[in-house]
């Protein structure tokens, strides 16, 4: 009996680490909100010893299995951002990259940010019946405390909690996290020193790229979004160092405002519209 769970476990084992064909119906990149993105599992993280439920504190915040295992946020009725190497990830697929919200399914054309890891995404036909996100137009600064979100599989060590995390991911589950952290330095990159969890020393996870960071103080507002997590991401960076993409800065808005110039595309927080979060 002890050689055949042995055996299936390494049997299941090695089936994870195979690469997985998506079927037809899968293929491409496919980024939906809660509870479509985790199935109706793992829906909720400790954030300070609060529990989450992001459909309800962050609607627009997306999820993209497959491919391109990412974050991202509906920041308007036509725009999606995300991290430019996300966008990068999709375009492997050689399948358009789509949103799937409420029943609906929108396609969706991506453009770079110059010069930074970011990317704009004019979604059409338009989202509806969501509260969409704001950009920041002040600029953040040291010291600022900021909240970090993404969706993510964190790392895990040990034989149970591996399993546990493959079941998990078999089932379609998937968490999303949310924590805090101080800004330490501002350029092209922000860089953030927190947690995502109460407990943990590292935010970002893969999965996490693109996800938004806001503003702590006042109301709501994004600052930027994740490219990077621990201390590989640039010189001096440590373990529990994020790296965010500015969209605060003057290149950062600049290029903003001229994708809404050139696309026709509404972004919450440079252009009214009654869905923008407050």
């Amino acid at each position: 009996m002890r050689s055949t769970i042995i055996v299936f476990i390494m049997a299941v084992l090695s089936a994870a680490a195979l690469p997985q064909v998506p079927s037809r119906h899968q293929a491409g990149v496919v980024f939906r909100p809660l509870p479509a993105a985790a199935g109706g599992r793992e829906t909720i993280q400790i954030h300070n010893g609060l529990l989450v439920n992001p459909g309800i504190v962050f609607p627009a915040a997306l999820y993209a299995d497959g491919e391109a295992q990412c974050s991202a946020t509906l920041v308007g009725p036509d725009a999606l951002l995300t991290a430019l190497h996300c966008v990068k990830l999709a375009a492997r697929s050689g399948s358009p990259m789509r949103i799937e919200f409420a029943g609906r399914s929108a396609q969706a054309e991506c453009e770079a940010a110059p010069s930074r890891d970011a990317a704009l995404c004019k979604v059409s036909p338009l989202v509806q019946r969501i509260a969409f996100d704001a950009i920041a137009r002040k600029p953040v600064a040291p010291q600022d405390r900021v909240i970090l979100t993404g969706w993510a599989e964190p790392a895990v060590s040990g034989m149970a909690a591996s399993l546990r995390a493959l079941v998990r991911r078999a089932a379609g589950g998937r968490t999303f996290r949310v924590g805090t952290g101080t800004v330490q330095f501002v350029g092209p990159l922000i860089a953030v020193e927190g947690a995502m969890t109460a407990t943990g020393p590292v935010f970002a996870d893969p999965g996490d790229s693109g996800g938004a960071a806001y503003s702590q103080a006042g109301s709501r507002r994004i600052v930027g979004v994740t490219v990077c997590g621990g201390s590989g991401c640039f010189t001096g960076a440590t373990e529990s160092t994020t790296a965010v993409t500015n969209l605060t800065d003057e290149s950062g808005a600049g290029w903003i405002a001229d994708w809404m110039r050139r696309t026709g595309a509404k972004v919450c927080g440079f252009a009214a519209d009654a869905a923008c979060q407050n």
